[in-house]
């Protein structure tokens, strides 16, 4: 048997999954008699429905996440984690749910939304196009997490390189810019040229070599006193003398607005998927700085 969902009352009364939410919430913007009619014809058609509580202030996100990503040593547990930080500095709550298979196909809504304990949801991990349209229905703030969503208009944040690469470059693209440069090697590291035969990684270097300096004399031209500082290697360096090269190149003729800089490596403060934690960005951004005043 199909779980009843938000939609599905609304469905039933002709009034909108937003009406539906406010009135289970015990928000306002509904009148008494259309409350106590949601709430009826909820109950009859077996909508999971417990009445509001008021004691959390609306201080508390739901972070929902689908149980087959969930795992102690998981990416997601660690990005849980950093969200739980971050919430307390502004003093939030976070209230982890985990959604089952049954639930997400079924639509069933968070049982942090049915007792109405928070004011917002930050989705983490892949869900449903269906199920991310159904939390959206409730009206209330939605983020995505490491995933994007076609159809339905929803923020998101993703952190794998390359579908974050491809969404900026969509943005560039629908915003009318047409000169779009890429330096890097298709792969989310240089790990990719380890598999190479000596003389093919040497001719992957230089052709690397080749595509940074022109797209860095096309820079210049746009932007003809700009500084440009290159950083590079907080996350190891076994591209540093490919890319060193291009900043001798350039200030070999005459640009001597453009500048080299070897970050400090990330050592042991690595997370998951060997993204650099808080500590790294704040040491690079201290050398970044420093370096920037000293030019």
């Amino acid at each position: 048997m199909k779980n009843v969902t938000m939609r599905d009352i609304g469905a039933a009364l002709g009034v909108s999954t937003v009406t539906i939410s406010k009135a289970l919430g015990g928000k306002e913007g509904v009148s008494d008699a259309v409350r106590e009619k949601i709430i009826e014809t909820a109950r009859q058609m077996g909508y999971q429905y417990s009445a509001p509580r008021q004691d959390d202030g609306g201080r508390a996100i739901g972070i929902l996440i689908a149980d087959r990503f969930f795992s102690a040593p998981s990416f997601y547990a660690s990005l849980y984690r950093a969200l739980l930080k971050e919430l307390a500095e502004v003093d939030m709550l976070g209230a982890l749910e985990i959604i089952s298979d049954q639930d997400e196909e079924g639509l069933t809504m968070p049982v942090a939304m049915t007792i109405q304990r928070v004011s917002g949801f930050v989705l983490l991990g892949q869900f449903a196009t269906d199920y991310v349209s159904n939390v959206l229905d409730t009206g209330l703030p939605t983020v995505l997490l490491d995933f994007t969503c076609d159809g339905p208009d929803v923020d998101a944040v993703v952190s794998d390189g390359q579908v974050g690469c491809y969404q900026l470059t969509r943005y560039l693209i629908d915003h009318g810019h047409r000169q779009i440069g890429f330096v890097g090697n298709g792969t989310n590291d240089a790990s990719a040229l380890d598999d190479l035969e000596p003389a093919d990684r040497r001719a992957a270097e230089a052709q690397v070599t080749i595509s940074a300096v022109q797209l860095m004399r096309q820079v210049r031209v746009h932007a003809p006193r700009a500084l440009i500082l290159w950083a590079y290697g907080m996350c190891g360096d076994p591209m540093k003398e490919c890319l060193k090269q291009v900043v001798a190149q350039l200030r070999s003729e005459g640009d001597d607005r453009v500048a080299w800089l070897s970050l400090e490596g990330c050592g042991s403060d690595l997370g998951s998927r060997g993204h650099p934690e808080r500590a790294a960005h704040q040491r690079a951004a201290e050398q970044i700085a420093d370096a920037l005043r000293s030019l």
